[in-house]
């Protein structure tokens, strides 16, 4: 048997579920409040890939034809000039709204990408330090990674089983890689969600259940019922399924059985078959590549480009450029490179080669630069520590204090500081201003664990201030109202900051109002800090936010002397430690840590 999709010609439905799919992630991205589900477009693109590739490879296997060199040349024809163009076209625009840090991860991106590895370098470069995914305009390609990875393995494991053992110990075969990767991919989804959201191990299980439905569903099956439910089932996911959907696995089984039954069943003689081979969506669909392609970067670049967060309606209006870019390159990139008798093999190939290369040095420079950070002297004036990741590597000084043990009876004040990156910003505040010089100051990132090393009850105990980086409402719950743990110590809870919107914007300004540009605070942020000012006891909340923030939500930017106060607009460089930290010690709760030598106030201990 043939698998379906094979030698029955060409099927026009599946060009209509592609723009379901490629429509659900562009409004998804574009955060326009549409679809909460519409992340699952890309599980559906998976199975579409595992379905047609294992049916041309099945197709070609049975007819005696097939060729492992003429099968790589149609992925590179179909993949590479289309995705090389979008990059080339990315780089001018990096380059010219991009600051240092972000240019550096852009490089990253290219090189990773490049390799089809750009999934990889997403789960390695994951944390509180990660370059937030809107501002990523090459974030998208993780997909296109896996996908190209799986075409690694698949060919050659299906050519090598039709040869040793034909379908019967094909199917055994795929099954117990599809079951497999499940496996790992419950796994992934407890101990390690990051990496079981971008690598392959993990997802294969969604391109192996394409392959099956490829062996295993007849081609003369059209029933309208299942194809029919699988439909509504994936409209439904589409609209309701929230984020955290995406992190459960065994929830996600029921998008992917749906879209199973749609190209098992819902064949273009069946009502759902005539409804998805509607010509428009079919027309979306023959573009779903170049789509794909091209919405994170627009996407991106303009929100890069913007001081506040765009509104929903410019983000929708921006889906026009997105269609024009997507129609320019399916119709000058795509179909000339994948017509044979327009394109020769050689040129295909050399153009990959060269590309490839120039794509490789570009991303390479960017990265081993630092995202050319020379070309931005005013960042790096007297700051000694400029360059990779000195924010990231600055905040993460703060680790020395980590598990100093507190004295049972000290001159000097005794800080207990617990919490996240935000507490670790907190013991740089102190110690850039020069507030921390005469303190006992030791840090603890377990927030609230449930039982105490000898050590953690210990500086408990001893501690005269405890102070929450970052807020912990489970923890607060049990200390504030009375502090319950065998503790004397003065609590308080450091409320959250936000430095607005994007610092690129920021830079595109004319210098002359640059530096005295003053970002709204995010809502989210306000929000949060609102939450939690209500929660804490006023004794015991430092509201550094609103110590910050002007009467319309706006804060600075840039330290007096012209530096950013933070890159990232959340955690501190070193001169926004010192200037936020000669703020933030004025506040009365903090008062007591703030002078310059100071008795221990723990006469009772």
């Amino acid at each position: 048997m043939t698998a379906p999709g094979a030698s029955d010609g060409y099927r026009p439905e599946i060009d209509g579920l592609r723009a379901v799919a490629v429509v659900a992630v562009i409004l998804y991205h574009a955060q326009l409040g549409i679809l909460s589900g519409g992340y699952l477009g890309v599980d559906i693109f998976f199975i579409i890939s595992g379905f047609l590739i294992t049916g041309i490879i099945e197709a070609e296997l049975a007819a005696g034809h097939f060729s492992i060199l003429r099968f790589y040349e149609r992925r590179i024809r179909r993949i590479i000039p289309a995705l090389t163009m979008m990059m080339l076209l990315c780089v001018p625009l990096a380059w010219r709204l991009m600051l240092p840090d972000d240019l550096e991860n852009f490089g990253q991106s290219l090189v990773a990408t490049t390799a089809f590895a750009n999934n990889v370098l997403l789960t390695l470069t994951s944390g509180y330090f990660e370059l937030a995914t809107d501002f990523k305009p090459l974030v998208h390609t993780w997909t296109l990674g896996v996908e190209e990875q799986y075409y690694l393995i698949v060919p050659l494991l299906l050519a090598g089983m039709f040869r040793w053992g034909g379908r019967r110990l094909t199917i055994v075969v795929i099954v117990s890689v599809t079951a497999i990767s499940f496996v790992v991919a419950l796994a992934c989804a407890r101990y390690a969600s990051t990496a079981g959201f971008y690598l392959l191990p993990s997802r294969a299980w969604e391109l192996g259940a394409g392959s099956l439905v490829a062996l295993l569903a007849k081609p003369v099956g059209r029933r309208e019922a299942p194809a029919a439910a699988g439909l509504a089932v994936i409209v439904l996911s589409l609209l309701l399924a929230g984020e955290r959907f995406a992190d459960l696995v065994w929830p996600m089984t029921i998008p992917v059985a749906a879209t199973c039954l749609v190209l098992a069943y819902g064949r273009d003689g069946t009502m759902t078959g005539r409804a998805l081979a509607w010509r428009p969506a079919v027309i979306v669909g023959l573009m779903s590549y170049s789509l794909y392609l091209y919405h994170q970067p627009v996407f991106a670049f303009a929100r890069i480009a913007s001081l506040d967060q765009p509104s929903r309606a410019t983000m929708a209006l921006l889906i026009a450029p997105v269609f024009l870019l997507a129609w320019l390159s399916w119709r000058f990139v795509e179909r000339p490179f994948r017509d044979r008798d327009r394109t020769r093999s050689r040129t295909v190939v050399a153009f990959w080669l060269v590309s490839s290369f120039m794509l490789l040095v570009i991303g390479g420079a960017m990265a081993a630069t630092s995202g050319f950070k020379a070309r931005w002297p005013e960042l790096a004036e007297r700051d000694a520590g400029f360059g990779a990741a000195q924010n990231e590597a600055y905040n993460l000084s703060a680790f020395a204090f980590r598990d100093i043990p507190l004295p049972d009876a000290s001159p000097k004040i005794r800080v207990l500081v617990l919490g996240n990156s935000f507490a670790r910003d907190f013991i740089n505040m102190g110690q850039a201003s020069g507030n921390f010089s005469h303190h006992v100051v030791s840090y603890d990132e377990k927030t609230c664990p449930l039982r105490f090393t000898p050590v953690e009850h210990r500086n408990l105990r001893n501690a005269d201030f405890v102070v929450f980086g970052s807020f912990a409402k489970r923890c607060l719950d049990r200390w504030l109202p009375g502090a319950a743990l065998d503790t004397g110590a003065r609590i308080i809870v450091l409320g959250t900051k936000n430095f607005g919107w994007n610092n690129n914007a920021v830079m595109l300004l004319d210098p002359a109002i640059r530096y005295t540009y003053r970002a709204k605070v995010l809502d989210s942020a306000l929000a949060t800090n609102e939450f939690e000012r209500r929660a804490v006891p006023p004794a015991q909340f430092v509201n550094l936010l609103g110590m910050l923030m002007d009467g319309q939500h706006r804060v600075a930017v840039f330290t007096p002397d012209h530096k950013f106060i933070s890159q990232d607009r959340q955690h501190l460089t070193s001169a926004g430690a010192a200037y936020v930290g000669s703020i933030v010690f004025r506040d009365p709760r903090l008062q007591a840590l703030a002078t310059s030598v100071s008795s221990s106030p723990g006469s009772r201990k």
